[in-house]
């Protein structure tokens, strides 16, 4: 479990990515892709500043290493990310079969990884990753409430 050394510095790489990211507008998520204690990647949602439903964190972050590594597998390696994996994100990151996952937050309205949704345990997956939650779960959900307190307040400004 030489990962777990190193999981808190990531998870705080992280969290300044979701920071940043809920700054620009965006839901504030961030994450980072690591093998051998090595950045590969690193992004946080810009699905707004792309206009890409798809452009979540994680998606980026395995889109950029697979570029940057030459191969769209991507083992070995560990992913950090301030949130727990929706769907979407959760089915790219088995199929580039990331070793592990390492969450902050648990998602209650979209999380796969046995929160709203257990792709984990779906016996017709063949190969999935070793899944760690809560991690700064405190720190990402705090992130999260304080981005959606504020987009709340905006709206309702907005309304009167």
């Amino acid at each position: 479990m030489k990962y777990l050394e190193h999981s808190v510095y990531w998870m705080q790489k992280a969290l300044v990515l979701a920071e940043q990211a809920g700054q620009q507008g965006e839901v504030p998520v961030g994450a980072l892709l690591v093998k051998d204690n090595h950045l590969l990647a690193a992004a946080s949602n810009a699905t707004i500043q792309q206009c890409n439903p798809i452009a979540h964190a994680e998606m980026l972050v395995l889109q950029e290493a697979a570029l940057g590594v030459g191969h769209y597998r991507l083992q070995e390696t560990t992913l950090y990310v301030t949130l727990e994996p929706c769907i979407m994100c959760l089915g790219a990151i088995i199929e580039s079969q990331v070793q592990r996952v390492i969450f902050g937050a648990y998602d209650a309205h979209s999380g796969a990884a046995g929160t709203m949704f257990d792709l984990m345990h779906d016996k017709t997956i063949r190969c999935y990753p070793d899944i760690i939650g809560g991690l700064y779960a405190q720190a990402s959900s705090q992130l999260l409430k304080a981005f959606f307190k504020k987009q709340r307040s905006t709206k309702s400004t907005l309304q009167t």
